[in-house]
């Protein structure tokens, strides 16, 4: 099964208010959000697609608008993510393969953003690549903090 561009299109604005949600960019200045959000394409996969599988390059960054995506590793399912959750910045600043794979478990509608206007995006627009790092280190704490804590 292939994506779709086939998606019903978001406005600008309705593309910044969804990406205000995600936990990744929720420290982002309004106006990086919007030129990230005019070059993110909307793509509908539907169930059971593979959006990209373990051990390939970095290609994109994905922001779930609609739908659930299932994370897997060595065949096996590791976690799900849901609305407004961003996946992939981790490997596109790493520029290693994927540590995981990945496809959705109902039809899911995603935001991508390809590797070179991504790379692009950071070297134009410093302040979004400082609050996406401080995006993954929030996850990153919350990995690693007790559940007791």
């Amino acid at each position: 099964m292939t994506p779709s561009s086939k998606a019903v299109p978001y406005t600008l604005v309705e593309k910044v208010l969804l990406l205000q949600n995600v936990d990744l960019l929720s420290a982002s200045r309004t106006e990086d959000l919007a030129v990230l959000a005019a070059i993110a394409e909307e793509v509908l996969y539907p169930e059971g697609a593979s959006v990209f599988e373990e051990g390939e390059l970095a290609d994109g960054l994905y922001v779930v608008i609609r739908g659930e995506l299932v994370l897997t590793r060595d065949g096996k399912e590791m976690s799900r993510l849901g609305e407004r959750s961003a996946l992939g910045a981790w490997d596109l600043i790493e520029g290693g393969p994927r540590v995981f794979g990945t496809y959705a478990a109902a039809e899911t509608l995603l935001l991508r953003v390809e590797r070179q206007d991504f790379d692009d995006l950071l070297m134009d627009y410093p302040e979004l690549g400082q609050s996406i790092l401080k995006g993954l280190v929030r996850r990153f704490r919350r990995l690693v903090r007790p559940a007791t804590a």
